[in-house]
């Protein structure tokens, strides 16, 4: 452990003079003075001002997954379209186990990735 002696200085500034508005400016007035000001017209200003691409909502359709073939990722039938991939898994067992000669041959996969799933 070791002892050591640290000093400090302090400096206090003068406090500055309030400013004093000479005269007051309407608010009608006030706003045509500052869009025409040379800050309101640098290109920062007017990006800032501009309307957001991101303003609008988005919304996002819920997964929803189907069985296809795994040849051609058609559907493979468009009653097995289920809104969870754990119901299409299980599906998909159900098939396989009714039809082994099935195995290999379809798949599940997300419906958005499927060219012309669509909604069933």
């Amino acid at each position: 452990m070791r002892q050591r002696n640290v000093a400090y200085e302090v400096i206090y500034l003068p406090e500055h003079a309030p400013v004093r508005v000479k005269f007051g400016m309407p608010p009608g007035l006030s706003q045509f003075s500052m869009a025409g000001a040379a800050v309101a017209q640098s290109p920062l200003s007017q990006a800032r001002r501009a309307p957001s691409p991101l303003g609008d909502r988005v919304s996002v359709d819920d997964d929803r997954y189907v069985v296809v073939s795994a040849e051609n990722l058609g559907l493979f039938r468009s009653d097995l379209a289920f809104d969870t991939a754990t119901a299409a898994d299980l599906a998909l067992r159900g098939l396989f186990s009714e039809r082994p000669e099935l195995t290999g041959t379809i798949q599940v996969m997300p419906a958005a990735a499927v060219p012309h799933a669509g909604a069933p």
